[in-house]
């Protein structure tokens, strides 16, 4: 859940940013999107991710919200084959219709005779937030048409080892990019690992079954949006007549980077938006747990899928995108583990993308985030990204 303010002050945030960097600014919220789509007869559906149906029980562990035929399931991609409104960190809310799996990709890609390609990976990966054809998947996909995009916002290392044994088998591409955001993939850890259903994976054996499952996934994945969509239509009312007015709304209705750069909503970066009982008590663990415990299990992860894409013959490589923190000089407790990462790495012997060095090259990096914010990249910066990973796996370099 995040904090909403009014809708006054949205509007003199974003004169400001209107007139600081020439952009005009969609103060809308996804809320709003979403209903002016609909209106307009387009069947339209927020973007909703994996994590976000993870609720905390009292013993500390995470179960799924999602239930078919009385069993728990957790989901890996959204509703399948709708207008999917995903964003806003450059001023304009991207959209996109979603496949017939529920991820980003153009309509007959699972219906390809083959996949030479696969990207796993969280929101950069989703495509967070520039237009479908503008992300460095979509413009991977300019040269190498046959490639399925798998990332799904907040998605850390276990719920990105569920994709590749529930979806790629069936394919076994060639290439599959693994893209590592060393701001939250360790820390993501925190929650995933709390999961019986997520650790369960790191068994060869198991899966769910999930391509087969499509159509009960949608149905209760819609039921979820209708629940939480009343729950936020109705604490919207109730705060409509303040001028002052603070309001909560779900977070699949987030709009990331101009809501953090006009102060409309905070956003945990410390993986403990999950639910907490004492936030310096978790605090503490995830100190603990991300220099220890969750580099380790992440060792299990990379090691594991590495294996995976070997035994069809595929090669598994790393791409390591850097976050906001790591230019804008504060400090970041994932972005400090990079040295351990990048020995992780090494002792797999796993290819490696590193786009540090060609963000750090950069006259102004900060130039490459929206705003000048610590969220997504813009073009710029997916761009950039596309171009080093055409490099690496090009046969001819």
């Amino acid at each position: 859940m995040h904090k909403v303010i009014a809708s006054t002050e949205k509007k003199k945030e974003a004169a400001k940013l209107t007139k600081q960097f020439g952009v005009e600014i969609d103060t809308r919220d996804g809320l709003e999107v979403v209903t002016d789509l609909r209106k307009r007869g387009v069947d339209t559906v927020p973007s909703i991710a994996p994590s976000y149906f993870f609720v905390r029980q009292p013993d500390g562990s995470i179960k799924s919200a999602i239930n078919i035929h009385g069993n728990e399931i957790i989901p890996l991609g959204g509703v399948s084959n709708k207008m999917t409104v995903l964003c806003n960190e450059n001023g304009y809310w991207v959209t996109y219709e979603s496949d017939k799996r529920g991820f980003h990709n153009p309509r007959g890609t699972w219906g390809s005779s083959r996949v030479d390609i696969a990207a796993l990976g969280d929101s950069f990966t989703h495509g967070y937030c520039v237009p479908s054809d503008k992300n460095f998947v979509g413009l991977i996909r300019q040269r190498y048409p046959a490639i399925l995009n798998l990332g799904m916002a907040s998605n850390g290392p276990l719920l990105e080892l569920a994709t590749l044994k529930e979806y790629l088998p069936l394919y076994r591409p060639k290439v599959v990019l693994w893209f590592y955001h060393e701001g939250s993939d360790l820390t993501d850890l925190q929650a995933e690992k709390k999961s019986g259903i997520l650790m369960r994976y790191l068994k060869d054996d198991f899966n769910q079954g999930l391509p087969a499952r499509q159509n009960d996934i949608d149905q209760e994945l819609i039921e979820y949006i209708v629940k939480e969509t009343s729950i936020a239509i109705e604490k919207k009312a109730k705060k409509q007549n303040r001028d002052d007015y603070i309001y909560e709304v779900v977070e699949f209705f987030k709009m990331t980077a101009i809501r953090n750069r006009l102060g409309l909503f905070l956003r945990n970066r410390l993986g403990l938006s999950y639910g907490r009982t004492s936030e310096e008590a978790e605090l503490a663990e995830l100190l603990s747990d991300v220099q220890g415990p969750n580099l380790n299990l992440f060792r299990e992860i990379l090691s594991q899928a590495k294996s995976r894409v070997g035994a069809w013959g595929g090669t598994l490589y790393f791409v390591y995108l850097p976050g906001f923190a790591r230019y804008g000089n504060y400090p970041d407790i994932a972005s400090e583990q990079r040295p351990q990462i990048m020995n992780l790495v090494k002792m797999l012997d796993i290819p490696l993308i590193d786009l540090h060095p060609v963000f750090q090259a950069q006259k102004d990096p900060l130039a490459l985030f929206p705003f000048r914010q610590p969220v997504h990249y813009n073009e710029k910066g997916h761009q950039l990204v596309a171009e080093e990973v055409l490099k690496a796996i090009s046969p001819s370099n």
